[in-house]
């Protein structure tokens, strides 16, 4: 159904570089085969995390799209301290917190990894559903 590993990848010193990569990202979604996602979801899921570590983060922001045969993870990872994941509703007047409760209704299962030197998010793309 596809190569297990690592099916696509870029790192950048600057955010809006990375969005600008975008179309190379689903062009690699989209030829996908088998796997029938979610195109729209898996855009909306890319451009959230990297606005967010535009945002949050600090230091260069790597992505990559991996593949263990189960399912297609997107992970972004950024030198930002980290944070708490908490995929509810922001309060109206926020001025924040939309981010991840978007990609957490737009991603099949969202999970922080964090270490000394950064923190990954990590979205399961989702499949279109029937």
């Amino acid at each position: 159904m596809c190569r297990l590993g690592l099916l696509w990848s870029s790192e950048s010193p600057e955010g809006l570089a990375m969005l600008r990569r975008r179309d190379a990202f689903m062009d690699v979604v989209k030829r996908h085969v088998g796997w029938d996602l979610d195109e729209y979801a898996a855009r909306v899921v890319f451009t959230e995390l990297l606005s967010n570590s535009m945002r949050h983060g600090k230091g260069p922001i790597s992505v990559r799209l991996e593949c263990d045969g189960s399912a297609l993870r997107l992970r972004v990872t950024d030198c930002g301290g980290g944070f708490h994941h908490v995929p509810e509703p922001p309060a109206p007047l926020s001025d924040g917190g939309r981010g991840l409760f978007i990609v957490s209704r737009y991603a099949d299962d969202i999970k922080l990894e964090g270490d000394p030197v950064g923190t990954s998010v990590v979205a399961t793309l989702a499949r279109k559903h029937s």
